[in-house]
């Protein structure tokens, strides 16, 4: 039985974002394909793997698909392992704190949380009294970042935030990301919001000002993720294909936050004691 949360909903306005710092060209990186072993072997529904979104976990990445599968690999593309959800569910967003895997289903605009080691559901999130949309214009992509899930909707390319500290969610914001077409979210160790859709991946940043790269041709993107290092200034970006492709491309340019140094403590000056008076 789904765990349905009734909550009162939410009024907010739908914000905009900022314009763009500068329209960026795709940079020249290395590329590899990672998704041989996934397209050459049936997940446990018997259906061809279709990748539908992607996400970085501690040890490599996570996938999910439009027919209910999920399937982990490392950064390389081997040690696949694969399992199913529900058969037939159109999962069409993941995002991973920690061990916590959140998949999203598109038609049900419900959020699954599972564990990512035992693959056991612990709650269900329904976002249906805040998300609307035709079934095929639904939750298109997720991310999370301390206790805010990002849900990307496709059908007004809007961003959902939701305040899980609770343990329901709970609105706080809706914004606009200027994507139509939006068809996937992933929170970044640079601490930006990357959107995919219409071509172009946007780095949104805290202000919601973002630099937008033009994607290289790709056959049908669906899911964005990355594995950031903050010392090199560089991350591994991968973009998960509807189509089967899964391409990692090395090198991509990022900026993290500088985190100041932590003030010291001044170091007390002791205090005489006062003179005995005879």
């Amino acid at each position: 039985m789904r765990n349905v949360l009734l909550r009162s909903l939410v009024a907010v306005s739908v914000l905009v974002p900022s314009i763009a710092f500068a329209a960026q060209q795709w940079p020249t990186m290395p590329v590899t394909l990672i998704s041989s072993s996934l397209q050459s072997t049936l997940p446990p529904s018997g259906r061809v793997f279709e990748p539908s979104d992607i996400a970085v976990t501690p040890s490599g990445i996570v996938l999910v698909s439009d027919e209910g599968d999920v399937a982990t690999m490392n950064d390389g593309g081997t040690g696949l392992s694969e399992w199913l959800v529900t058969s037939g569910a159109d999962l069409e967003g993941v995002a991973v704190d920690g061990n916590t895997l959140y998949i999203a289903h598109e038609r049900d605009r419900d959020v699954y949380v599972y564990d990512l080691t035992t693959h056991v559901r612990s709650a269900t999130l329904d976002l249906s009294p805040w998300i609307a949309g035709s079934d095929n214009l639904g939750i298109e992509g997720l991310a999370i970042h301390d206790s805010t899930l990002y849900v990307g909707v496709q059908s007004d390319g809007s961003i959902y935030q939701f305040d899980l500290a609770s343990g329901s969610p709970t609105l706080t914001t809706r914004w606009a990301t200027g994507l139509s077409t939006l068809s996937a979210l992933s929170f970044a160790g640079d601490e930006k919001l990357y959107v995919m859709g219409a071509g172009v991946l946007r780095a949104f940043d805290s202000d919601r000002n973002y630099t937008e790269y033009a994607l290289p041709s790709q056959p049908q993107p669906e899911g964005v993720a990355l594995r950031v290092d903050c010392a090199a200034g560089t991350a591994s970006l991968f973009i998960a294909n509807d189509t089967g492709p899964v391409y990692r491309y090395d090198n991509f340019p990022v900026s993290c936050p500088v985190v100041p140094e932590p003030t010291p403590e001044p170091t007390p000056v002791p205090v005489p004691p006062p003179a005995l008076i005879d």
